[in-house]
């Protein structure tokens, strides 16, 4: 199923218009031809002029694991701040739930992208409205390897 998560979220990172186009212009040029998996590579860099090399080798050259952890969680003066670090080494999506007492939720997402630049945390900072109850990073389809470091439970207020 790697090979299959991986474009799924090469397709989110570019947005459909760009994969579909690097995707035909790779069809285009190999048709009836042998490539290589570095022909397919290559040929999605030529044809979204990126080089997506950020993403090509941890996925398909590196047998690493996707592992996003919260780091840190804080409120203070109605501004939450909330630090994702990437432990593995696949870029993967970010998502962060919110959850207030009363139930409601405020979602945040980032697709794969945001890893390119090679960080290894993200800091998010939200406003908050009511009072928060929990904070979840990500979800049933995003790879993690270690669940319980996803999930943060506030303290409860003092009296």
């Amino acid at each position: 199923t790697r090979p299959g998560m991986a474009y799924w979220f090469l397709r989110d990172a570019l947005g459909e218009k760009l994969f579909l186009k690097a995707l035909h212009g790779y069809i285009k040029t190999w048709n009836g031809k042998h490539p290589l998996p570095s022909d397919f590579f290559y040929s999605f860099n030529a044809s979204t002029g990126m080089d997506l090399s950020w993403f090509w080798k941890p996925w398909f050259f590196e047998s690493g694991y996707a592992e996003l952890a919260l780091k840190k969680v804080e409120l203070k003066n109605k501004k939450l701040t909330v630090v994702v670090e990437r432990e593995g080494n696949l870029p993967v999506p970010v998502k962060l739930t919110i959850v207030n007492s009363d139930g409601s939720k405020t979602e945040k997402y980032d697709n794969a992208s945001v890893w390119k630049k090679g960080d290894k945390s993200l800091t998010y900072t939200f406003t908050v409205t009511g009072t928060v109850d929990s904070v979840l990073l990500g979800d049933v389809t995003i790879p993690d390897k270690i669940i319980p470091n996803n999930f943060y439970k506030m303290p409860a207020a003092k009296k």
